[in-house]
């Protein structure tokens, strides 16, 4: 059984994480307050009704269709655009314990289909029962989400009012469906690693203050925390305490 609290717990749980690895919700004229690269996956609609820009929290019943957008989100030391971003390779993946979902249709977008670029491919990575996009980490690399342009784009979108200046590159999507009916997840990415675990100098690249980086580096990632809607199971048995309840008290009526 899970315990009452831990919904909460683990939102506190992923907002320290996210705050400790510099990463906040771009709403507004939020931005990153270091310099580095994050990867951030951004639910967008919920069975086709827009979802607010910073959303990373969804409510979701089984059926559900959700699009998810995925975002490089490059910031520097100084106050000037000068970032760029070109590729990384990395599978996105559900936590296991919790709801059940199936993500599928995942693609990259223009510039990042360039050479070696692929789209990803649906599998169960870790063997929970769902679907989950390329994987596992030190497996084959045809299944991996890899946006990938000919060369380091810098024309992103600057994200207003960051200081120090950020830009952003949208590098493609997917959409999951939800198979399950309770408990609570995460999807994040994850990055792709070499067969004995460590990291390889050519899944990722990107600039900062016009210096490169490569997969060497580290990067952060904005998880998506999804949770579900009361069931139907958790309103039949409300209805049952109801109608238990008002029995007893019928019962005590009548004595």
């Amino acid at each position: 059984m899970k315990h009452p609290n831990r919904r909460r717990a683990f939102r506190r749980f992923t907002s320290s994480l996210a705050i400790a690895a510099g990463a906040v919700a771009f709403a507004g004229s939020t931005a990153p307050a270091d310099a580095g690269l994050m990867i951030d996956l951004r639910p967008t609609s919920v069975n086709g009704a827009v979802l607010p820009r910073g959303t990373h929290d969804v409510t979701v019943a089984p059926g559900d269709v959700v699009t998810v957008q995925v975002v490089a989100v490059v910031s520097g030391a100084n106050n000037v655009n000068d970032e760029g971003f070109q590729s990384i390779h990395g599978a996105i993946r559900s936590s296991t314990g919790g709801l059940l979902l199936d993500m599928t249709g995942s693609f990259v977008t223009a510039p990042f289909n360039g050479n070696g670029a692929q789209n990803g491919s649906s599998v169960d990575s870790d063997a929970d029962g769902d679907l989950d996009i390329g994987g596992p980490v030190i497996g084959p690399g045809n299944t991996f989400f890899i946006p990938r342009a000919n060369t380091v784009e810098t024309n992103g979108t600057p994200i207003a009012g960051a200081n120090p200046a950020a830009e952003e590159f949208v590098l493609g999507g997917f959409t999951f469906t939800v198979t399950g009916t309770s408990g609570e997840l995460f999807i994040t990415f994850i990055r792709r690693a070499n067969p004995n675990g460590s990291d390889n100098i050519a899944y990722s690249g990107w600039v900062e203050d016009g210096v490169p980086h490569n997969g060497l580096s580290p990067y952060t990632v904005r998880p998506i925390v999804v949770g579900p809607e009361p069931g139907s199971a958790t309103l039949l048995a409300a209805a049952a305490s109801v109608g238990l309840l008002a029995r007893r008290r019928g019962r005590g009526q009548q004595t």
